[in-house]
Order: structure tokens, then C-alpha cells, then sequence
């Protein structure tokens, strides 16, 4: 009942990253600003601990290890035997599933008009909801939403961010 067609449906999704990570941004600055009191009643907390997602990426990894580039494999090996992040200092109403699949667009134009499956929402960390802008349209996206969002406490969200991106593409692959 939405127009458009997800992200992930056009030919080069990464060709409208910078505008579609730029319209994400801005959407969820309002969406993590909403006061918590007035969503209590429609979402669940998930406050699992960045150390539980370490642990399932590093379980994941056996399975695809193999189709690891060997030149990726050091800097993804790395990554699974580091320390987790410190966690976020609040959480926030997120729509904790905010992959490209999820983001319709203009089929003309790349634009976003909607953002469809809210059935993952959520109470939790608002890096996870950068996670997948980063996962799906790279750094340009990422960068892009970051700039609208207004971070000024960027570092500590882009690094949670950086991570659940990590953790994610490794759950993907496996």
C-alpha cells in the first residue's frame, strides 16, 4: 500500500547511497528522540548484550571461514578475538531490522518513500539501526546518515555501529 520498491530491488543500490543514507539519518534522529514513555506499551526492551553478539559472530565463523578471502581473514580474525564495545548509555525506539529490504524507494528517482516491517521494533541501542545503513549501503551511506542524524556523541555510536554492522554481515554470510 506503500509506493515504492525496496532499495534492494534496483540495479545499483549502492548508487543512491549517499541520499537514501542522508534520508535515514534525518528519520532516525526524530525516531530515537521520541520520548520512551509513549511507545512503553507497544515494543519489547531487547537489551542483549554486546558481548552475546561477539559470541554468536564468533560461532557463526567456522562455518564460512572458508570463503573468507585469505587476504580478510587476519582483520576478520581480529575482529572476533577483540573486546566488545562498551555499551550504549541509553536506549532508544529503533526499528532494529532497517535493512534496504526494508527501505522502499522511487524506482524513478532512488528517493526514499517508506520504510515498511516495523516487527522487529524495539527499545535498544540506536547504533543497531546504523548498523545495517552501513551493512547495506557502506561507508557513503553510513556517513551520509550519520551527518543528518546530528551525532555529536558520533564515536561512541559509530564504533557500536562498526560493530553490530560486523556482527551482522558475519550472521548474513553464515
Amino acid at each position: 500500500k506503500l509506493p515504492g520498491v525496496p532499495l534492494l530491488a534496483l540495479p545499483d543500490p549502492l548508487g543512491h547511497a549517499a541520499p537514501a543514507g542522508a534520508t535515514l539519518g534525518g528519520l532516525l534522529a526524530v525516531l530515537h528522540a521520541l520520548p520512551p514513555h509513549q511507545w512503553a506499551d507497544l515494543v519489547e526492551v531487547d537489551d542483549t548484550p554486546l558481548g552475546a553478539w561477539l559470541t554468536e559472530a564468533q560461532a557463526a565463523y567456522p562455518t564460512l571461514a572458508e570463503h573468507v578471502p585469505p587476504a580478510h581473514r587476519t582483520r576478520v580474525e581480529a575482529f572476533l578475538q577483540g573486546p566488545p564495545p562498551a555499551p550504549p548509555a541509553q536506549r532508544a525506539l529503533c526499528h532494529n531490522d532497517l535493512g534496504i529490504e526494508h527501505v522502499l524507494v522511487d524506482p524513478g528517482l532512488g528517493t526514499v518513500t517508506g520504510i515498511i516491517d516495523w516487527s522487529d521494533a524495539a527499545f535498544t541501542d540506536p547504533a543497531r539501526d546504523l548498523a545495517l545503513v552501513l551493512r547495506d549501503l557502506g561507508p557513503a551511506g553510513l556517513n551520509a546518515a550519520v551527518h543528518a542524524y546530528g551525532a555529536g556523541q558520533a564515536a561512541p555510536l559509530l564504533e557500536r555501529a562498526r560493530f553490530y554492522a560486523r556482527c551482522k554481515l558475519l550472521e548474513d554470510l553464515a
